[in-house]
């Protein structure tokens, strides 16, 4: 029985923790995507601003923006894999 209980309370605990890791690691995730947004929206603005008058590339930040992009995919892919494998060891 003290057993039962003392493995119920210790898988609450990592569940707890869990879903904390999860939550900040989600509101990084978030924060990362709405700088890349801003950025997205900032580099439009220059385009529009730079259309028609030949100064320069107007796309040359859309290539950073790709790369964001690419790192914030490769985040979550990580991320997920981590929930998963902790999860597993809890269920």
């Amino acid at each position: 029985m003290y057993f039962s209980v003392t493995l119920q309370r210790e898988r609450k605990i990592q569940k707890e923790r869990l879903a904390e890791e999860f939550t900040a690691a989600l509101n990084v995730f978030q924060a990362t995507q709405r700088i890349a947004a801003q950025k997205e929206k900032e580099q439009m603005q220059r385009v529009r601003a730079n259309s028609g008058l030949g100064l320069g590339d107007p796309f040359g930040g859309l290539l950073n923006i790709k790369r964001q992009i690419t790192v914030n995919k490769m985040f979550c892919r990580m991320f997920v894999a981590r929930i998963q494998k902790a999860w597993s060891l809890v269920y």
